[in-house]
């Protein structure tokens, strides 16, 4: 009995202490298995198309998302990070009276001025303008500090990617030896851990597609608008834009509502009524597409949905975005599947 427990203290001990060494990158590693799930069917048919081994389809399919996927948004940050660390140049911070920006802020502050004039309301223009002119130094360098903080952890970032690539072509390759072997060690019925994996494929499925999917459409709307509407920079606007997609709620708005802003202040009425008419296109396809996507591959309430992104972020960071989603549908499974052991399933469908 003595030797059971000793031999069981050491299996667990060692299960422990390899875990803990693979904490640091279990983050790319979870990524990669959300990854794989959603490319998995692409795999499955080159394997059919091309009638390739699990290596050699693995091996394309990983290509695949390299040159299609990763690089083209390796390139919107790269444009995005060094228009900041454009804009991080003090000499440019310092040289903006004359600018376009200076332009923008003082026939914003003219336009401001002349409708509260309207009204009666006295307003000191030239403070205002000294005011707002200050806090957007100040916004802009901190804007640029972003750019030292993204090269700091560009070796980190790159290793993370290496390895979630990796997982993407173990995971596709090995994948249904990895799933048999998952129901081996599942501690739940064979019918609940089949439950468990489809409900997570959906999951994932959901969220992956509908933040891309509707960042996609949301950016070329945005794109289109700057480009009929003259707005500057319309291309790394844009870009910008796709990355703040992926950010709940604040989303593509500060750059369409930007340009809306800009248009106006040009004396641009027309221009910015049709940039207007787009903001409200664009604030649409948030609200119905993104939300038909995620419905339509998982059963949870848009508020969870929401609120697992945003808890999801503030514990595994930019990766949360996905992860939470994914950690609240394994939470709703557990609570669906105890509804159902207790004969209570009904009332699942209501905190779903």
């Amino acid at each position: 009995m003595t030797k059971t427990k000793l031999g069981l203290a050491v299996v667990l001990l060692s299960l422990g202490l390899f875990v803990f060494m693979l904490l640091p990158v279990m983050k790319a590693v979870a990524l990669g298995g959300i990854l794989t799930i959603v490319i998995y069917p692409i795999f499955e048919w080159i394997q059919r198309r091309f009638k390739q081994s699990a290596s050699l389809a693995a091996l394309m399919t990983t290509l695949g998302l390299i040159f299609l996927v990763l690089l083209p948004f390796v390139f919107i940050v790269l444009m995005s990070v060094q228009a900041l660390h454009l804009i991080g140049d003090s000499q440019a911070i310092d040289s903006l009276t004359g600018s376009q920006i200076t332009q923008f802020t003082d026939a914003l502050l003219e336009l401001l001025h002349k409708k509260l004039s309207t009204l009666g309301v006295a307003l000191d223009a030239k403070a205002l303008r000294s005011y707002v002119f200050q806090s957007l130094q100040q916004i802009l360098k901190s804007a640029a500090g972003l750019a030292g903080v993204f090269f700091s952890v560009l070796p980190q970032l790159f290793l993370s990617v290496f390895i979630m690539l990796l997982t993407v072509y173990f995971f596709l390759k090995d994948g249904k030896q990895m799933v048999a072997l998952l129901f081996q060690l599942s501690p739940f019925t064979e019918s609940q851990t089949q439950s468990l994996l489809i409900s997570l494929q959906k999951s994932m499925k959901g969220v992956v597609l509908g933040s891309v999917i509707t960042g996609s459409i949301q950016t070329l709307l945005c794109l289109i608008g700057l480009l009929v509407f003259s707005v500057p920079q319309a291309l790394l606007l844009s870009s910008v834009g796709f990355l703040m997609t992926f950010i709940p709620i604040v989303g593509i708005a500060p750059v369409s509502v930007g340009s809306v802003i800009y248009l106006l202040s040009m004396q641009k009425t027309g221009a910015a009524i049709g940039m207007l008419v787009l903001v409200v296109s664009i604030s649409l396809v948030d609200n119905i597409v993104r939300p038909w996507i995620q419905s339509s591959h998982s059963k949870i309430h848009p508020l969870l949905a929401l609120l697992s992104v945003f808890g999801g972020l503030s514990v595994f960071g930019a990766s949360g975005i996905f992860l939470g989603p994914v950690l609240a549908a394994f939470a709703l499974w557990v609570i669906d599947s105890y509804l159902s052991y207790r004969q209570i399933s009904p009332a699942s469908d209501d905190l779903s």
